[in-house]
């Protein structure tokens, strides 16, 4: 059987967008039904309390944080096919592309885990952290970032310049919310000693908005360069009686 990939980036990341909105109005109503509504008897209340917590961006046991382990294992996945498809063209960078999807598999394992709390004390005792670093964790994980970007820089250079700018912008906002907020909203919560305070709740929302946008405008770049640069491919699928 034989056949040819064809990809609308602009599809699935119209589709994923419109998800995100979805789950912000999700949010939104789970987040004034914790701040304003009683939820009475323990059993019912309970119950009710949990439900509502599905849908709050600011827990990790929550369906937007399905949403975004998924999207990151999704992201991932495209990278690996460049790096398939370049290494079955004996064409270069292939090993960037492999790191790609292997740090974007570790993102999602942290979305779900929380491997960054780990960090957090022992960062927090190193570096004495309090303010805009009380959330320690950041420190380490920004270091990260940076030795990953220098050495990604030679790779992104090499890029069109139209993917350049994309990745760039998907990393801006990406890490903008997933560290630039949760350093606002590490003093906030350490000021206050309060995670349902309004300011804290509203910085959280912002900081997920903005890495669930990162994400989706990366996998647009990938899905982009795909299209433009190696779709589409032959599939050649063999049946067993002619293997």
């Amino acid at each position: 059987m034989q056949g040819k990939l064809n990809i609308n980036p602009r599809k699935v990341a119209g589709i994923m967008l419109v998800l995100v909105i979805i789950l912000e109005l999700l949010h939104l109503v789970s987040m004034y039904l914790q701040m304003n509504f009683d939820f009475g008897d323990r059993v019912r209340g309970e119950f009710f309390r949990k439900v509502v917590m599905l849908f709050d961006m600011n827990s990790e046991q929550s369906v937007p944080a399905f949403y975004s382990s998924t999207a990151l294992l999704f992201a991932s996945c495209i990278a690996l096919f460049i790096a398939w498809l370049k290494r079955s063209a004996a064409q270069s960078q292939v090993w960037y592309w492999y790191g790609i999807s292997f740090f974007l598999v570790f993102m999602a394992l942290d979305e779900s885990a929380s491997i960054h709390e780990m960090f957090d004390q022992p960062a927090k005792t190193a570096f004495n952290a309090t303010g805009y670093l009380s959330y320690a964790w950041i420190i380490p994980y920004g270091m990260l970032t940076l030795v990953v970007a220098l050495i990604y820089l030679r790779f992104l250079l090499s890029l069109p310049r139209r993917t350049q700018i994309m990745f760039v912008s998907a990393a801006t906002v990406f890490v903008t919310g997933a560290i630039g907020m949760e350093s606002i909203g590490g003093k906030i919560f350490y000021q206050e000693l309060n995670k349902t305070n309004k300011p804290f709740l509203i910085v959280q929302s912002v900081e997920e908005i903005l890495e669930k946008l990162g994400v989706i405008i990366a996998i647009y770049a990938m899905l982009d360069y795909l299209a433009r640069n190696l779709l589409p491919v032959d599939l050649k699928v063999r049946s067993p009686a002619s293997a």
